[in-house]
């Protein structure tokens, strides 16, 4: 199904058997002649045995087992500045409707960082001007905020918790500790 489709099934999806379909991502499976019924493009196939399946980027797609099924799915990603894009517009996403990444993006994005040598077509160019590079920046810019903001809160945190503790020990006779 092309990602256009996305909004439209999730309203009808929604209106009709109120299901958040982001929120329970690979937890329902949509039956064809309903979304064909409902102007919702869709394409099906029987998938035989040897068979692989890729499925291109940015594409929403279900899996039904005929009988008895393993199966393994790889997420590739090409060295293209789109691919970047898309892996962190899926990180904000998941972000957003607090989902898991099947991959640790912050780390990914460090080491891509860290290794720019293996992804020469990020670097094509204008070097330190380009946009993967900027692109990467930013989002690590950002997740060192976040990271930072954490910190920030535990810190503040703890240290509301000791004061408490604190004044709690001064009613029993003890000093209070102010920080």
């Amino acid at each position: 199904m092309p990602k256009s489709s996305l909004d439209p099934l999730q309203t009808l999806l929604h209106s009709q058997k109120n299901l958040d379909i982001f929120r329970s991502e690979g937890l329902w499976y949509c039956d064809p002649h309903f979304l064909r019924s409902n102007g919702i493009p869709v394409i099906n196939f029987i998938q035989n045995k040897g068979d692989m399946v890729f499925v291109n980027r940015g594409l929403v797609y279900w899996i039904k087992s005929l009988g008895a099924t393993v199966n393994s799915g790889w997420n590739l990603m090409g060295n293209d500045l789109e691919q970047i894009g898309l892996l962190l517009k899926r990180y904000e996403f998941n972000k957003k409707y607090e989902m898991e990444n099947i991959i640790n993006v912050k780390t990914f994005c460090f080491d891509l960082l860290n290794n720019l040598v293996a992804f020469p077509r990020l670097l094509a160019g204008e070097g330190l001007k380009n946009k993967g590079f900027l692109l990467l920046k930013t989002a690590v810019e950002r997740f060192l905020e976040e990271e930072e903001k954490m910190r920030e809160d535990t810190v503040k945190s703890l240290h509301e918790k000791a004061q408490k503790k604190f004044r709690l020990e001064a009613n029993d006779g003890l000093n209070v500790i102010d920080f």
